[in-house]
């Protein structure tokens, strides 16, 4: 069986890449945490993606939803207490259409919210001002935290966010939030081809598939990032 595969984890034989894998020292005065898309819409038991879900894979719903609930939700929570206590800058991120028929999405995304809609029999987005677009209770924002909405799948797309982090001084950024293989990927790898130093946390983020989760990580930190769990980047941190 070829070396690379039947991996047992993200970063197992990472070391043996041939190309150098991205080094940096996180810098607490130049970073910000970037969380994204922790709304209801994804992390509702019972409502929005886990409905949706659940129709056709049960298994997957409930695995996505113990990993988001008893790691993810607690591992942010972990993180944003020390940005808070440290008066270090915190981004919310959320997706969804500022419109509420969501003419404001890109064609393809459209067609495919409005297929979800017809198959599943309830809307395939929430628009800002919705319920299920708000973020969820256990990390709302702060007074002083920034909440920014995309309509699309990059936060560095449809948002000033760039601008922001730069008018802040800051060039350094820690990426948690869904879904790993998505809209945590797209903008972290976004912020690398930026030139922003990006930590992405291993155990506060999540994707409906493991594989599709690990294979993100492996994928990001061979060329565009650092990947760390919640303790070592609190360790870190802490200097």
């Amino acid at each position: 069986m070829n070396q690379w595969n039947a991996l047992s984890s993200w970063d197992e034989k990472l070391s043996m890449w041939p190309a150098p894998l991205p080094t940096f020292q996180l810098k607490p005065e130049r970073t910000a945490l970037l969380i994204i898309d922790m709304q209801q819409y994804f992390c509702d038991k019972e409502r929005g993606i886990s409905a949706i879900l659940a129709q056709k894979s049960p298994e997957m719903a409930r695995t996505f939803l113990e990993t988001v609930h008893h790691q993810v939700i607690p591992n942010i929570q972990q993180i944003l207490r020390h940005f808070r206590e440290h008066k270090l800058r915190t981004i919310h991120i959320t997706v969804g259409p500022f419109l509420e028929d969501g003419s404001d999405l890109m064609a393809r995304r459209r067609q495919r919210d409005e297929t979800r809609r017809s198959q599943g029999g309830m809307p395939g987005y929430c628009h800002v001002g919705a319920e299920m677009h708000g973020i969820i209770e256990a990390l709302a924002p702060a007074p002083g935290e920034l909440v920014l909405n995309k309509n699309s799948t990059s936060a560095f797309n449809s948002t000033a966010l760039d601008q922001i982090l730069r008018n802040m001084g800051i060039d350094m950024l820690v990426c948690c939030g869904l879904i790993t293989n998505g809209c945590v990927d797209l903008t972290a790898r976004d912020a690398a081809d930026k030139g922003y130093h990006v930590a992405l946390i291993e155990d506060a983020c999540a994707s409906y598939e493991p594989l599709l989760h690990a294979t993100t990580l492996r994928g990001f930190a061979r060329m565009f990032g650092r990947v760390c769990p919640t303790g070592s980047l609190l360790d870190e941190l802490n200097g």
